[in-house]
């Protein structure tokens, strides 16, 4: 039995440990994703919504910092 305890408790420190560096890497690979979009946009806080704007077909409005869409005939 103590043997077995051993084990378990080898294969616990083992599992948390490993665990860890997952989720460590994983916050910082979305850190490093988030600060490359932030660069790439010129550190606009607009970068999503104008490129949703964008998307959608809108033209971006930087002084009013509003996507504006062209009137339909």
């Amino acid at each position: 039995m103590k043997n077995i305890k051993k084990a378990l408790s080898l294969f616990w420190k083992l599992w948390m440990y490993f665990s860890t560096a997952v989720v460590t890497f994983l916050c910082s690979l979305f850190l490093a994703y988030t600060v490359f979009l932030w660069v790439i946009s010129d550190f606009s806080p607009d970068f999503l919504s104008i490129d949703s704007c964008l998307d959608a077909g809108g033209r971006w409005d930087y002084e009013a910092r509003a996507c504006e869409y062209a009137a339909d005939p």
